[in-house]
């Protein structure tokens, strides 16, 4: 590593703004390479455009000449959500281990005041504990496993990648920032206790209820999340229809061959999301994790591999309640419906 007194010391703190959008990409460029999983990251346009839509809100550290040498943000779905996506913490080689992801992350507690956030989601790399012992020493609470989230090609500097070529696991935290608005969350009997263990860790107002009703509308209202270069799809729900189950169907068969990692997001707040989920199993869907307060509901997050390349048993997890909850995850998995 290059000594920070080789490097320039006259770095400018601030908000990202659309200006940056190029040299931003360009530092992902150094920090990564061309291996980096988020593909808006190497478009300059469509970043640009996600910040001047207030979904990406950063903090940026600038050289003198203008350079982008370190970044720390966050991502919101929609920008009435009151939950955000912690995003793309990097420092340029030559400027790491001076603090800067620090500095940077000190200054986004004003962001998240700005838009009123009342928690942020996180996706732990699961081939070292780091990042769960700081986040749950911290307050964060394992919502999830996602055991197929990363590309196999995922380097992390100083971590020996133990998954033998296959796709890396993420630990889904939560960590809160203030009080979430209470909410009733519908879950069939099966999910019930895995659920209600998630709810009681984050000290959330939450009632979980097993109760079901069919769809109020006959067409699901979904949105697609795409990511190639992660290797991931998403079909987020945003109102189950009494189609809902031939919409995942055909989603599930027109990205199985591109994507070896497909996810679905039930409104759990929405009584009509419990009816599916067993059908949902049977397509090979299973047990994701929460994530809370989107769009004005808590989401389940259910998984499918389409290509078994995965190792469980390379899964480094930090506490027992993880633990737990990959046993349940996986029993999921194999479980027949």
């Amino acid at each position: 590593m290059t000594s920070i007194s080789n490097a320039d010391t006259n770095l400018t703190f601030r908000d990202m703004t659309t200006d940056d959008a190029q040299a931003l990409c360009n530092c992902v460029e150094t920090c990564y390479g061309d291996t980096y999983f988020v593909d808006d990251f190497y478009d300059p346009d469509r970043l640009a455009c996600l910040i001047d839509q207030g979904l990406i809100n950063s903090r940026i550290a600038v050289t003198s000449a203008g350079e982008v040498i370190g970044h720390l943000g966050l991502t919101l779905e929609r920008s009435c959500d009151i939950t955000a996506d912690t995003l793309a913490a990097m420092v340029a080689p030559e400027y790491r281990g001076h603090r800067i992801l620090v500095d940077l992350g000190m200054q986004l507690v004003e962001t998240y005041e700005k838009l009123n956030l009342v928690g942020l989601q996180l996706y732990a790399i699961a081939i070292h504990p780091i990042v769960q012992d700081h986040s749950t020493e911290a307050g964060g609470v394992e919502t999830g496993i996602l055991l197929g989230h990363f590309p196999t090609d995922l380097e992390i500097e100083g971590f020996p990648n133990i998954y033998d070529g296959r796709r890396i696991a993420a630990v889904m935290l939560y960590f809160p920032l203030h009080p979430a608005p209470s909410q009733t969350i519908y879950v069939p009997e099966h999910y019930r206790d895995v659920v209600d263990s998630v709810y009681e860790q984050l000290k959330q107002d939450r009632t979980t209820s097993i109760e079901t009703e069919h769809p109020s509308v006959a067409t699901t209202m979904v949105t697609i999340d795409e990511k190639p270069r992660q290797g991931t799809a998403r079909m987020r729900i945003d109102q189950p229809g009494h189609d809902l189950l031939q919409m995942v169907t055909a989603f599930k068969q027109r990205a199985s061959s591109s994507f070896p990692v497909l996810y679905v997001d039930l409104p759990l707040a929405d009584p009509a999301s419990a009816r599916f989920i067993d059908d949902l199993r049977s397509l090979g869907f299973f047990y994701g994790g929460i994530v809370l307060e989107r769009s004005g509901s808590d989401i389940l997050r259910m998984q499918c591999l389409n290509r078994k390349d995965v190792n469980p048993e390379a899964i480094v997890l930090a506490r027992p309640h993880a633990k737990d909850m990959l046993k349940f995850i996986l029993s999921d998995w194999q479980e027949k419906v």
